[in-house]
């Protein structure tokens, strides 16, 4: 018989219950390296201005470590799909050190500034394989918006307390090619476009200087704004109506603070023509670039602009005359000469960096690679392309990773999830077959 065991204690003790594992997967990780991306330049000047000095080599190794995380998490959690852009990636660093080798000296950030692209397009990727419900994607871009206003606001409410608890002027000469001669605002310590000589491109009556948020320059800024536009109107019917009223009238808000002239125009553009990239060839935004180029060229001749003016006319200008100075040495890659006033021209600057061989390929890579099928992913990629090719007429800040990082991450994210969208209907008609 089985002894009576009521009452009696047992010897032995229950087993500890065992304790939950906090997993760290590509979505949660993805998501901190994205937003990292977009803040890091705010946290060291906040560190600058109020713990120790902050030197170009903490910007580097931040933005080493950003990428680096990125491009692990990417191969670790590698999916076939990355193999285009892994490609390009390999293409980009052979390029590099071919240039390099030809000029006898190697710039690693010539080489950073394109290997973002396929880098973050990865990252993208691979945390889509694992996003399982798409409001989970719009509640994270939602909660950086909310993150850039909030800031935004607080620096125009109080731009004094702003400029000191950040302390964005010294941060900049201690990190960037700035003296405090660049900052010819004297009554300012924000960043040297903070405030123009002439008026506000926005409400000209309202006595508020360039806003900058996280950013601490208002040109990104302005990019953001453009970046959100493209995303809400790739996936504005995907959206409740509370999200499109808070991405419009936070749009909005960004454009008005930021005095963005590029960024009101572009976004205009595209919300103004985003229906119709449905109907266009799948690869007709590989002609974006060469058509605004040659628009560029035809305008700059046709109404006499002259460069020199800190405006659309000056700036677009500049582009054609930087080009006719090309020889045949800058349009290989190999003349550094004209690199400094390239700043003002993104197309001249990716051509004097990567060669005009190299620009073509990257140009026609991404545009054949990207994805383009279902309606949000072509809409995404119109925009995001359209946005590349205005602002390389004037201006080289779409190479900032506070914002190249969030757009290339994007693209990883359409792509992926129109591959699954395609896998769908395929995976439900096997299971019919199986049942």
């Amino acid at each position: 018989m089985l002894p009576d065991t009521i009452g009696v204690r047992s010897h032995y003790s229950p087993m500890p219950a065992a304790r939950p594992r906090i997993r760290v997967g590509p979505l949660s990780l993805g998501f901190a390296i994205v937003a990292g991306c977009l803040s890091f330049n705010a946290v060291l000047s906040l560190l600058n201005a109020n713990l120790f000095g902050v030197t170009r080599a903490h910007v580097v190794g931040a933005e080493v470590v950003l990428v680096g995380m990125a491009l692990g998490t990417s191969l670790l959690f590698w999916r076939r799909e990355m193999g285009p852009w892994l490609g390009l990636l390999w293409f980009v660093c052979v390029l590099g050190l071919c240039l390099g080798v030809f000029r006898q000296s190697f710039d690693p950030k010539l080489l950073r500034d394109v290997i973002l692209i396929p880098t973050f397009v990865m990252l993208g990727i691979a945390v889509a394989s694992q996003l399982r419900d798409f409001k989970i994607l719009v509640r994270f871009v939602a909660g950086l918006q909310v993150l850039v206003v909030a800031v935004m606001l607080l620096e125009a409410v109080a731009p004094a307390a702003f400029a000191d608890v950040l302390g964005v002027q010294s941060y900049y000469v201690n990190t960037r090619d700035f003296t405090e001669e660049n900052f010819w605002n004297e009554d300012s310590d924000l960043f040297v476009s903070a405030t123009r000589p002439g008026d506000r491109f926005w409400f000209n009556g309202i006595d508020v200087h360039r806003l900058s948020s996280i950013f601490l320059e208002p040109v990104s800024l302005g990019n953001w704004a453009i970046l959100i536009t493209i995303f809400a109107a790739a996936f504005f019917g995907r959206m409740r109506w509370g999200m499109r009223l808070f991405f419009g009238v936070s749009i909005f808000a960004v454009l008005v603070g930021s005095d963005g002239r590029l960024a009101t125009v572009t976004c205009a553009l595209i919300a103004a023509t985003s229906w119709a990239y449905a109907y266009l060839p799948r690869y007709f935004h590989v002609l974006y670039l060469p058509m605004v180029l040659a628009g560029t060229f035809l305008v700059v001749h046709l109404f006499g602009f002259e460069p020199g003016a800190d405006n659309f006319a000056g700036r677009m200008a500049h582009t054609v005359a930087l080009f006719s100075d090309f020889s045949l040495l800058a349009y290989l890659g190999l003349d550094d000469a004209l690199r400094g006033p390239a700043a003002d021209s993104g197309i001249a600057y990716l051509m004097l960096t990567q060669s005009a061989i190299g620009l073509m390929v990257i140009w026609i890579w991404i545009s054949l690679a990207a994805p383009g099928q279902s309606a949000p992913s072509r809409t995404y990629v119109h925009g995001l392309l359209l946005y590349l090719a205005l602002t390389m007429m004037v201006s080289y800040s779409l190479f900032s990773i506070k914002t190249a990082a969030f757009a290339w991450f994007l693209v990883g994210v359409c792509f992926f999830i129109e591959i699954r969208s395609q896998l769908r209907p395929l995976e439900e008609r096997a299971k019919l077959i199986t049942r």
